[in-house]
């Protein structure tokens, strides 16, 4: 697990980001009965080790055996400039994409052969990317007045195959007021 992250801005108002980040966990449990008159057993993580659903209730002693394993990545790199027009308004635009990958794999077993003759076992695994782009336009008037106008494009695994890209456009207006003479 780690995050690396670097930053620079050049003099003429021109600013680039970029940032990587790594994440992977192992998580496993296991229980053997009687465990105080109910089991309770799953598919996934505990609830106490971050996840995983109550799928059954077993009053008799058993075994049971979870495990996950969860990697995450996720690349962001970004671009942006910043520039005075005049003595009144100032302009920044921005641009950038990002990356994000995810994987787990869950597995659980239960053997409740004491009384029940019951064994099951199953394993799940997900797999999910996402790739995103957007730019930026704000303007500035006096430090008091702002107008954004951004795009955001987005694509993710999780939509479906029958899904393309989602796009988010979005327009904004602010006022400051606290930066008139009357309001101090």
């Amino acid at each position: 697990s780690g995050r690396l992250a670097a930053g620079y801005q050049w003099a003429n108002g021109n600013r680039l980001t970029a940032t990587f980040w790594g994440f992977s966990t192992s998580t496993s449990a296991a229980f053997e009965g009687p465990l105080s008159g109910a089991l309770h057993y799953g598919i996934g993580p505990p609830h106490a080790l971050g996840g995983g659903a109550i799928a059954g209730d077993s009053g008799s002693p058993g075994y049971l055996d979870l495990g996950t394993e969860i990697d995450s990545a996720s690349a962001d790199i970004a671009f942006g400039r910043s520039h005075e027009l005049g003595d009144d308004f100032r302009m920044e635009w921005a641009a950038g994409i990002r990356y994000v990958m995810y994987e787990e794999a869950t597995t659980g077993f239960y053997d409740d052969s004491l009384f029940a003759a019951t064994t099951f076992g199953d394993q799940n695994y997900v797999e999910q990317t996402a790739l995103g782009f957007y730019v930026q336009e704000q303007i500035g008037w006096k430090n008091r007045l702002f107008g954004t106008v951004a795009l955001r494009v987005d694509d993710n695994s999780a939509f479906g195959k029958d899904f393309s890209i989602v796009t988010y456009p979005k327009v904004q207006a602010s006022y400051v007021i606290s930066e008139e003479d009357f309001f101090n």
